[in-house]
């Protein structure tokens, strides 16, 4: 919007001042008085002062579009005083704040082990007892530092580690007290009074062994230092109707402040730069505001599953989100009041992407629901649904059907791929609609379907597949796909498959490798 602005009135300063050299020595178009052209005046001492207002005026646009173009670039780089330099590359799950970055290429052409780090296992209070590897959706964080990277992963051992991104060393560990779904976020924070607080992760584990259903404090949301993997702050969630006080999802930083859902069904704003002294020493974060994701009502319906395991999403003045109550939630990013609330019904667990061009894609699980899960493209502006794909039904561990991570997205091609439970990755057309309506997950309200481009049985995941550049990569159960893409849907090759390294974790591309988690205790690194 400011951008278009300064264009405005770029053009509209061009105008005038063409203007001021056409016109006569009389009244005309510009209903001003001019001198003649032959007559020529020295620009800036002759120049009407409507003409002086004008030009100033665009220069402060001018400069206010720099500063804040500026302000956008500094919340991902900062200087600090051993002149160390920290840029975030891919600082939070699916990359930035529209959750519409999926990595950064080149992509590799094979899938050849450069190195692989052992995450080990951990026990939680959950059916299967002890977890393995990293899990959903466990997502790396790419920082650099003087250009130099590295990656920060969460694991089922507790532990989140600082890794050395081309080697495969670990910097340090930093224990929770439980294992880690999450995917880590790290935020710049300019006001933070010394360099160790200055880059600070922000990361949510499940809840300990009190867990969900003690009263008393559970502090499974922590800020800690990028630097040192010193805790600097831990948030303990409140007791409410939802059954979790886990924290699977990734924050945002706006403005200073962070943004997160949490699992006991609130949406959060958290001012690291005012911290507290809460319970047994230990600091958190104020509450700036807070926003309950869910109504009375919902809890007859799902019971105590009211859960966000999803994260927010941003664009421009709107938060999106969705959450395990059946509502995705359209928010407004200052005062949290509700804009939009769409009602589907099932346990919803894939994060919200939203396109350039402000359409929401939402995942939707197979659950609670008489019809289909599958994914809506919506259209926020219209407050309507553009269209519904659903997925096929199976009984998948726990899971009936339907889409339980994220859309990726590929806005050039106008493509949209995701993993469904039925055990298919597809990618679809999100501008072009099939000829056919269906029913949506209610079972009874039919909508638009988009037609589809391409599809491949994987055996199911619940990952989320990412688009970058030509390439397609996925991870699932059935392991680890490379893809190359062409605009004929018949010409797209399986470059590689990885069996055997089962995953639930979503991975991601940075500068000619991929990195992803495994359940079977490892973390990846794969190259050509």
């Amino acid at each position: 919007m400011k951008r278009a602005l300064v264009i405005f009135l770029v053009v509209v300063s061009f105008f005038i001042t063409s203007c001021e050299f056409k016109c006569k020595e009389r009244i005309n178009s510009c209903g001003l008085i001019y001198l003649t052209e032959k007559k020529k005046p020295n620009r800036d001492s002759n120049k009407p002062q409507i003409f002086l207002a004008f030009e100033r005026f665009n220069l402060d646009m001018t400069e206010k579009f720099n500063k804040f173009e500026k302000q956008k670039e500094d919340e991902s780089k900062i200087t600090l005083s051993d002149g160390k330099e920290i840029e975030l590359e891919i600082p939070t799950f699916l990359g930035n704040e529209k959750r519409s970055l999926n990595g950064i290429g080149p992509v590799p052409k094979k899938l050849n082990i450069a190195w692989k780090v052992q995450l080990g296992c951990g026990h939680t209070n959950a059916k299967g007892g002890t977890w393995c590897g990293s899990g959903w959706t466990g997502q790396t964080a790419v920082v650099l530092e003087d250009g130099y990277p590295y990656l920060i992963q969460s694991g089922y051992d507790w532990h989140l580690r600082k890794i050395d991104g081309e080697t495969g060393e670990v910097i340090w560990k930093y224990q929770f007290d439980d294992v880690i779904k999450s995917s880590p976020s790290i935020i710049i924070n300019r006001k933070a009074k010394t360099d160790e607080e200055k880059v600070l992760i922000v990361s949510g584990s499940r809840a300990g062994y009190r867990g969900s259903s003690g009263g008393g404090p559970n502090p499974s949301l922590r800020g800690i230092s990028y630097l040192t993997g010193r805790e600097i702050w831990r948030f303990s969630m409140d007791r409410t109707d939802s059954y979790s006080r886990d924290c699977d999802s990734s924050a945002l930083m706006i403005d200073g402040l962070i943004y997160i859902a949490l699992e006991n069904g609130y949406m959060v704003i958290l001012d690291p730069n005012d911290l507290e002294e809460k319970f047994k020493g230990f600091k958190s974060p104020r509450v700036v505001k807070s926003q309950i994701l869910y109504y009375p009502e919902d809890r007859a319906k799902h019971g105590g599953n009211l859960v966000t395991e999803a994260s927010v999403a941003r664009y421009k003045d709107s938060l999106f989100i969705a959450s395990g109550s059946g509502h995705v939630w359209q928010l407004d990013q200052k005062t949290l009041e509700p804009i939009w609330d769409f009602y589907i019904g099932s346990d919803l667990d894939g994060t919200t992407v939203v396109s350039d061009d402000g359409f929401v894609y939402v995942a939707v699980e197979k659950q609670y629901i008489a019809g289909h899960g599958g994914v809506f493209k919506l259209n926020p502006e219209t407050k309507s649904v553009e269209w519904f794909f659903p997925t096929g039904n199976r009984n998948f561990a726990s899971w009936q059907g339907g889409v339980i991570g994220s859309v990726s997205l590929h806005q050039e091609k106008k493509l949209a791929a995701f993993t469904a439970i039925d055990g298919n990755l597809y990618i679809v057309h999100t501008d072009i609609l099939d000829t056919e309506k269906v029913p949506g997950p209610d079972g009874k309200t039919y909508y638009s379907k988009p037609r589809v481009f391409w599809s491949k049985n994987v055996g199911g995941a619940i990952a989320t597949p990412i688009f970058v550049g030509d390439h397609l990569i996925s991870a699932g159960y059935g392991g680890v796909y490379l893809f190359s893409l062409d605009d004929d849907p018949q010409k797209i090759k399986q470059l590689d498959h990885k069996p055997g390294i089962g995953c639930e974790s979503t991975p991601i591309v940075y500068k000619g490798k991929i990195f992803v988690g495994s359940r079977d205790g490892n973390f990846y690194c794969f190259k050509d």
